[in-house]
């Protein structure tokens, strides 16, 4: 076997050992690659509510709960209508009833307007958050 008595005399990793030498190993060694340029968006808390939820914030369900409960109030509209028109009597209950279909109605369009003004699509979200600011990390 070989003498080695100093750090001078080490074999250099790849090198081959000799007979009867102990081959030294270095400790592993991790390259880690990354892209030249990473970009990242600045998204506001709004947006990342939205982006978390799916893109759902409820308007869709409120607009259908009230349209469905103006459809089943439709027919005490009608019978409101139906009595005005021949002159019958209505009760209270009857036009409180149509009245609420009116509100349930009306409710009905006015959160479908808001919900396609304000472009609750995910995918637009992502547009705009992709097309807004950016910073460059490197």
């Amino acid at each position: 076997m070989a003498d080695i008595e100093g750090p001078e005399q080490l074999p250099f990793v790849g090198q081959a050992a000799q007979d009867g030498e102990i081959g030294l190993l270095r400790p592993p060694h991790m390259t880690l690659t990354v892209p030249m340029e990473d970009v990242r968006h600045t998204v506001t808390d709004d947006q990342l509510d939205v982006l978390c939820r799916g893109g759902k914030d409820g308007s869709r369900d409120i607009f259908l709960l009230l349209a469905g409960a103006g459809v089943g109030l439709v027919q005490n509209l009608l019978a409101v209508g139906n009595s005005m028109i021949k002159g019958s009597s209505y009760s209270a209950s009857d036009i409180i009833l149509a009245l609420l279909c009116v509100a349930c109605f009306s409710g009905a369009a006015a959160k479908y307007t808001e919900q396609r003004q304000r472009g609750g699509d995910i995918d637009k979200l992502r547009q705009r958050i992709v097309d807004g600011k950016k910073v460059n990390v490197r």
